[in-house]
């Protein structure tokens, strides 16, 4: 990869210097779902949606979870609130007012729920 970047680069004649750092990737996070965290969430997802919740794992990674997850000693959870057209992390991020009302309703019902779980 950094073989063809650097090709690539080349042929465009540029002043600007290209570097390629190959970091090590951050450690994978995967979730214990039977918890009263992701108990209070499924709950809060089916009350405001009205449908259980796929728990998918996605692509997009957040590698601070685990270090919480590692320092606390306590179940992470990352409720998601945005749409799959948001272009999250890009320059035009952007969220929906439906997905922002639902998504502070969700966490509002997310709150109660593991109250009383």
């Amino acid at each position: 990869v950094i073989a063809y970047l650097t090709a690539e680069f080349a042929k465009l004649d540029s002043p600007n210097r290209l570097s390629v750092v190959n970091r090590p990737p951050s450690k994978p996070w995967v979730a214990d779902t039977r918890n009263q965290n992701f108990t209070a969430a499924k709950r809060a997802v089916r009350s405001v949606y009205g449908v259980d919740p796929d728990l998918t794992r996605e692509g997009g990674s957040i590698p601070v979870a685990l270090t919480f997850e590692e320092v606390t000693g306590k179940s992470v959870l990352l409720l998601p609130i945005g749409g799959c057209d948001d272009c999250a992390h890009s320059q035009n991020e952007k969220i929906d007012r439906k997905n922002y009302i639902s998504g502070t309703k969700v966490l509002a019902a997310y709150i109660y729920h593991l109250a009383n779980v």
